[in-house]
């Protein structure tokens, strides 16, 4: 006889035996003993949850001969017969492979039919989602008023692929994914059933690996069993499975408490050798620095750890390295770093690296004490006065204590950029609130070869604002500065970047930044290759007192200017006759 595997050998046969899904079972149940059995249902959740064991439990259950209490006898030939998979009028279907409206129609025709072998039809569609459009719409009609003998039960792992007309027919129920704590409780069952020896942490460790699908547990455990003789272990499941030890995961979370960057580095070699892949070396760290932080938390919250005491011990060991505020970090960066290794050219660099940075986690500075000092916020709250700033170096030139990714990094921007804190709008730019760092070039002596020198990382600034508005900077360079106006030059190819930096809105806006990175106030102008004449002769005419500007217009045509200028409130900035 072929061996029957354990996923299957062990597959819920009532309603009771479907673990964790306690809110869709009773419900089930008490529709089965009331004779509310909806027409049709749709049952959706994450992978190896129960939704087609339930679906088969609900189709024994209509056609059962002996229901008791809600659940199916499987005892008489009818329940056998759906167990065996050869009951005439229970059809379960793959959606996958009946996608076409054909499939569909073939269906409805036989739905009309009487049952042959019991008194109700029960059709299952498994991965309903995967249906075309068309079938869907071919099935509506059928799925709102079926025959009464009739009953649909969809299961999917993507109801939001599933059109709202066909969920709006449906009774709709959400598996939910299985806790760690409810999957090692189904699989000490069947240890005890197949009397497999077995440890408790062991069986912990297969859950965790799990995921929270109780078919993935099950089909690990027929894996372990087999290849460790009969014993699951702990050691064995690890061995077996390729998993990370939790002895070398906490070694590593010292290291790292300790400040130690070598020791890291160390231990990540040594598990590289031992066949260790780095992503679940990652995904171990994140778990123990998650559970850190939940046994930092104020109360007992030991029940939401799936460890063994002398794990739980260890962890309680190791939480006085660190403040609450610290392991929120750490797990935050463990989550991104999680995120990106898949990206990653070379993951065992880049995990060297995270490694390398959470080493130093103590002397980086606290984001929301830097951004406090940036607001001059903490006198009066009983907050030690930030150090004024030491002198800042040549910009080709970055500071030696700069580490990417750390929070000093964080404090000056980019490198050619203004230290201070940029400001949220514009009106918050040209604020006069005093600020304890000084703007890049707050200088008496400030001309057009300053900025000419210090225009890209000016640029920089304004792009981390506005990446619009500081690309069309990019195509101008300073033209002309007398100290209170600055004129912009755009070549003739760039004439829609220059149009759209002189709109009134980016030429306050860019007023605003240049304020605040070299502290003076100019007005902007902005022009096009080829207009610097008549640049030029605007600047002579600014300076022209008014009544000097009226010598310039005949006597016929003053009192029609003057007339004009108090009427829309105007000047003259030319006049050509």
């Amino acid at each position: 006889m072929s061996y029957e595997v354990l996923a299957r050998k062990w597959r819920p046969l009532t309603f009771d035996d479907v673990a964790g899904q306690e809110h869709v079972t009773q419900t089930l149940k008490k529709a089965v003993e009331t004779g509310r059995v909806s027409h049709a249902y749709l049952f959706s959740g994450p992978r190896g949850c129960g939704k087609t064991s339930t679906a088969r439990i609900l189709a024994r259950v209509l056609n059962c001969e002996n229901v008791q209490k809600g659940n199916p006898c499987n005892q008489c030939a009818s329940c056998l017969a759906v167990i065996k998979g050869t009951h005439l009028d229970v059809m379960e279907i793959d959606g996958a492979s009946h996608t076409g409206v054909g499939e569909v129609r073939e269906l409805q025709e036989s739905i009309g039919f009487a049952p042959s072998q019991s008194r109700s039809k029960v059709y299952i569609i498994d991965e309903v989602h995967m249906l075309s459009t068309h079938a869907f719409n071919a099935l509506l009609k059928t799925l709102e008023e079926p025959p009464a003998h009739v009953y649909f039960v969809f299961a999917t792992t993507s109801p939001q692929k599933i059109p709202d007309t066909i969920k709006s027919r449906c009774q709709r129920h959400h598996f939910k994914r299985l806790d760690n704590a409810e999957i090692a409780a189904r699989l000490e069952f069947i240890c005890k059933a197949e009397k497999v020896k077995y440890e408790l942490d062991g069986l912990r460790l297969l859950a965790r690996k799990a995921d929270g699908s109780m078919r993935d547990g099950t089909s690990l455990l027929d894996q372990c069993v087999t290849a460790s003789g009969g014993n699951v272990t702990a050691d064995a499941v690890r061995g077996i499975l390729g998993m990370v030890d939790q002895e070398k995961v906490l070694a590593f979370v010292d290291a790292i408490a300790a400040g130690d960057a070598t020791r890291p580095l160390q231990l990540l070699d040594q598990a590289i050798d031992e066949g260790v892949d780095v992503s679940d070396l990652l995904s171990a760290l994140l778990e123990s620095y998650r559970d850190l932080m939940v046994l930092s938390v104020p109360g007992d919250l030991t029940a939401l750890l799936f460890r063994s005491q002398s794990e739980i011990d260890h962890l309680r060991q190791s939480r006085a390295a660190y403040e609450l505020a610290d392991l929120v970090t750490v797990v935050e960066r463990l989550c991104n770093a999680a995120a990106r290794l898949r990206t990653m050219s070379d993951p065992r660099v880049y995990v060297e690296s995270v490694l390398v940075d959470l080493t130093l986690l103590e002397r980086q500075t606290d984001i929301r004490t830097l951004i406090s000092r940036l607001d001059g916020s903490e006198e009066g709250r009983g907050v030690e006065k930030a150090a004024p700033p030491a002198k800042r170096p040549a910009r080709d030139a970055a500071p030696s204590d700069v580490k990417p990714g750390s929070a000093s990094l964080l404090a000056n921007g980019d490198l050619g950029a203004n230290p201070r804190r940029e400001p949220a709008s514009a009106s918050d730019a040209s604020s006069s609130e005093d600020r304890s760092v000084a703007p890049l070039g707050a200088t008496d002596d400030l001309d057009l070869a300053k900025i000419q020198q210090l225009w890209d990382g000016f640029v920089t600034f304004v792009r981390q604002k506005k990446v619009s508005l500081g690309v069309c900077l990019i195509s101008g360079k300073p033209y002309a500065f007398d100290g209170k106006r600055l004129l912009i030059r755009f070549l003739k190819s760039f004439s829609l970047q220059r149009e759209q930096a002189s709109r009134p809105e980016s030429i306050e806006f860019v007023r605003a930044m240049f304020e605040r990175y070299f502290g003076h106030a100019v007005e902007i102008v902005c022009f096009s290759e080829g207009e610097e004449k008549a640049m030029a002769l605007d600047e002579a005419l600014q300076k022209k007192p008014p009544e000097e500007r009226f010598r310039d217009i005949s006597e016929e045509k003053k009192p029609v200017m003057q007339r004009l200028i108090q009427e829309f409130d105007g000047e003259i900035v030319r006049y050509q006759t």
